[in-house]
C-alpha cells in the first residue's frame, strides 16, 4: 500500500519538482537581490518557530492562534531550526504541484511545460515572494490545505464521505491561519454556479459548512485574542482592527497594487480575452481571480499593519490562470512569443529600476549577516573548548534578527558552550542565549572573545589565558566592545575627511569617552570649513554633556549660521540658554 502511494505521489511529478526547484533557485539567486542559502535563518521568527514550541503541551497548541501551523512547525522543528526552513521550501513546492494538478483536472489534459516555466518565473521572481513564504509560513501551510480540498473536489466523484474530507481540510486551513477563509467560500459559491445536479447539491452543502466553520474559527480566534478579530482600543497599535469601508478599500488597494503589476495584468487580460473568444473556462478564470483577491480581505482589516509580507498570498492563484492556455485551441507559437516578451519586459523593468525590490531589500540584509557569520563558524569551533567562557561582540542592532542569529551560531556547535552575546539594550539569559547589555559586562571575565562587525564578519579574536593577554584585552577594551570604531579608524587611514572624523567623534561621545570625542570632532569642524553644520552641532552636544554650556552655545550658533532651517539646532540652542540662565 505504501509503495502504491509513493508511486502515485511521484508519478509524473519528478519533472515538475525539478522544474519548480530550478526556477525557484534561479529566480531568487539572480533576480531577487542577495539570496544565497535557503536553510540559513534571516528573520527572528524563523528562530522563534524552533525555540518557542519546544516543550509545549497539546493544550498550549489548542489555545494558540495558529493551532495547526504551530503544531506542524513544532513537529518539524524537533530536528532543528533548519528543518523548519526546509519545510517552508517543501510546502511551497507542494503548493505549486497542487496548482498544476488542479488545472489538469479542470482542463482534462496536461499543462504545457513552457506555460509552467512562464508561470514559475512570474511568481518566484515577484518581489514579495521571498519574504512571504519565509516570514508568513502559516499562510503557506493554510494554502496547502485549501488546495488539497480543491483537488479532492475536482479529482473524485463527490459524495458525503468526500465532502466530509473536504470540510476537514477546510478546517485545517482555517485553524492554520484565516488567510483563505473567504477564498474557500468564494470557491464553493462558484462551484454552485458551474455545476449541476448532484455536484451542485454538495457544493451548496460545502458552501454552508465552510461559512459555519469560518464563523466558528473566528469565534475561537476572538476568544483567544487573534489579531484579525480582536478590537484594539489603541489606534496606533499595529494590530488595530478597522472595519471602516474606506480603510478596508485603501488597504486592499495596497495589496492589490503590490500583487499585480502592469505585466501580470497584461497576461491576465490576454488569457481572459482568448477564453472569451474560444468560449472556454471563462467562469474558471473569474473564479481563480476571485479566490486569489479574496485572500487580501483578511489583511485589509489591519490598516496599521500594512506590510509587503502578505502581498504574495494571492499571486500564485491570480497568476495561475495562464495555465488554462494549454487547453485553449490557439496558435501556441504566437501566444508563447507574446508571453515571453511580456516576461522579458517585466524582468527588464524590475531589474533596471529595482523599484519593486527596494522596499524588500531589508529582508535580505540579515541573511547576508548570517552568511558572514556562517563563514566564521569553523574558526570559532576550532578555538573553543567546553569549559570556555565565550564572549561575542559587535552584532549590535535594534533588529531582533541580529542577536537571535547568534543562537543559530550556538546551535551549530557540537559541544555545550557558555556563550554570551553583547547587545545594546536587551538582556535575556534563558530564551536564546545569554544576552547582556554592554554596560553590564566585564570583558576580563571571559577567556575567549570573538569580535564581529555589524555585517557579521569576524574581525578579531582574543584569548585571555595569562597576564600579558589580559593587558592587551584591557588596552583594546573600547575596540572590543565597539568594533565599529575599528572600522572607522581604518577608513580614516585611507580618507581623513570631516565626515569620518565626525562619525568617530559621535561614537566616542556615545560611550562618554569625551577626550577622544573632542579630538575627532575638533578635526571634523576644522575639515568641514564651515560648509557643513553637523560637526559644530555635535561639538555643541559634547560640550553640553561636559557641562561647558557657554562653549556649547557658541557651537550651536555656528551650526545655525551654516543651516538655519534645522529645528534640532534651535532646540539645542534654547535648551543651553535655559541652562545658562
Amino acid at each position: 500500500m505504501k509503495q502504491a502511494s509513493l508511486k502515485y505521489l511521484l508519478k509524473g511529478n519528478v519533472g515538475d519538482i525539478t522544474l519548480i526547484f530550478i526556477c525557484y533557485f534561479l529566480s531568487l539567486r539572480y533576480i531577487f537581490p542577495g539570496y544565497f542559502n535557503p536553510v540559513l535563518p534571516h528573520h527572528s521568527d524563523q528562530i522563534d518557530y524552533y525555540r518557542d514550541f519546544q516543550g509545549n503541551t497539546f493544550w498550549d497548541f489548542f489555545v494558540s492562534s495558529r493551532v495547526v501551523g504551530d503544531f506542524l512547525l513544532s513537529l518539524v522543528g524537533m530536528v532543528s531550526y533548519k528543518s523548519i526552513l526546509l519545510f517552508g521550501i517543501v510546502i511551497t513546492i507542494l503548493n505549486i504541484l497542487l496548482i498544476f494538478k488542479i488545472y489538469r483536472n479542470i482542463m482534462g489534459n496536461n499543462i504545457s511545460t513552457y506555460l509552467k516555466l512562464i508561470f514559475l518565473l512570474l511568481i518566484f521572481s515577484h518581489p514579495t515572494f521571498y519574504i512571504n513564504y519565509t516570514y508568513d509560513i502559516f499562510s503557506t501551510i493554510a494554502l496547502f490545505f485549501f488546495l488539497v480540498a480543491i483537488l479532492i473536489w475536482y479529482k473524485y466523484e463527490i459524495n458525503l464521505r468526500k465532502s466530509i474530507f473536504i470540510s476537514l481540510f477546510v478546517l485545517l486551513s482555517l485553524l492554520t491561519k484565516e488567510t483563505y477563509g473567504l477564498s474557500i467560500i468564494v470557491f464553493f459559491i462558484f462551484q454552485v454556479l458551474i455545476n449541476k445536479n448532484n455536484k451542485r447539491k454538495y457544493a451548496i452543502y460545502l458552501t454552508i459548512s465552510s461559512i459555519l466553520l469560518l464563523i466558528l474559527t473566528l469565534i475561537r480566534s476572538k476568544i483567544i485574542g487573534s489579531a484579525f478579530v480582536s478590537f484594539s482600543p489603541d489606534k496606533d497599535s499595529p494590530y488595530f482592527v478597522s472595519y471602516d469601508m474606506i480603510s478596508l478599500f485603501k488597504t486592499f488597494l495596497y495589496y492589490l497594487k503590490g500583487g499585480v503589476n502592469f505585466y501580470i495584468i497584461s497576461i491576465i487580460f490576454l488569457v481572459f480575452m482568448l477564453s472569451i473568444v474560444k468560449k472556454k473556462f471563462i467562469l474558471e478564470i473569474i473564479m481563480m481571480l476571485a479566490i486569489g483577491l479574496s485572500a487580501y480581505i483578511p489583511y485589509s482589516v489591519l490598516p496599521n499593519h500594512v506590510v509587503p509580507h502578505y502581498v504574495w498570498v494571492a499571486v500564485p492563484l491570480i497568476s495561475s490562470v495562464i495555465l488554462v492556455l494549454s487547453s485553449i485551441n490557439i496558435d501556441k507559437r504566437v501566444v508563447n512569443s507574446i508571453l515571453t516578451l511580456i516576461l522579458i519586459l517585466n524582468f527588464t523593468t524590475t531589474l533596471g529600476y529595482k523599484n519593486d525590490y527596494t522596499d524588500n531589500m531589508w529582508a535580505v540584509f540579515p541573511e547576508n549577516v548570517n552568511k558572514n557569520i556562517y563563514k566564521s563558524l569553523n574558526f570559532v569551533k576550532e578555538h573553543i573548548e567546553p569549559e570556555d567562557k565565550v564572549l561575542i561582540t559587535g552584532l549590535y542592532n535594534t533588529e531582533e534578527t541580529w542577536y537571535k542569529s547568534m543562537y543559530f551560531v550556538k546551535d551549530t556547535f557540537d559541544i555545550k558552550v557558555n556563550l554570551t552575546v553583547l547587545n545594546t539594550g536587551i538582556e535575556d539569559d534563558t530564551k536564546y542565549t545569554k544576552l547582556k547589555n554592554i554596560g553590564n559586562v566585564n570583558i576580563e571575565e571571559y577567556n575567549k572573545i570573538f569580535v564581529y562587525d555589524t555585517d557579521g564578519i569576524l574581525k578579531k579574536y582574543y584569548v585571555n589565558s595569562n597576564s600579558e593577554e589580559l593587558e592587551i584585552i584591557k588596552e583594546h577594551r573600547v575596540q572590543i566592545l565597539y568594533p565599529e570604531i575599528n572600522t572607522l579608524l581604518k577608513q580614516l587611514e585611507e580618507n581623513d575627511d570631516w565626515y569620518l572624523n565626525m562619525e568617530l567623534g559621535k561614537k566616542y561621545l556615545n560611550i562618554k569617552d569625551f577626550a577622544n570625542a573632542e579630538s575627532f570632532l575638533l578635526k571634523a569642524v576644522e575639515k568641514a570649513k564651515g560648509e557643513n553644520p553637523y560637526p559644530s552641532y555635535f561639538m555643541g552636544q559634547l560640550k553640553e554633556s561636559m557641562g561647558d554650556y557657554t562653549i556649547a552655545l557658541s557651537y550651536y550658533e555656528q551650526a545655525i549660521k551654516i543651516d538655519d532651517s534645522n529645528n534640532y539646532f534651535f532646540d539645542s540652542l534654547e535648551r543651553v540658554k535655559a541652562l545658562l540662565n
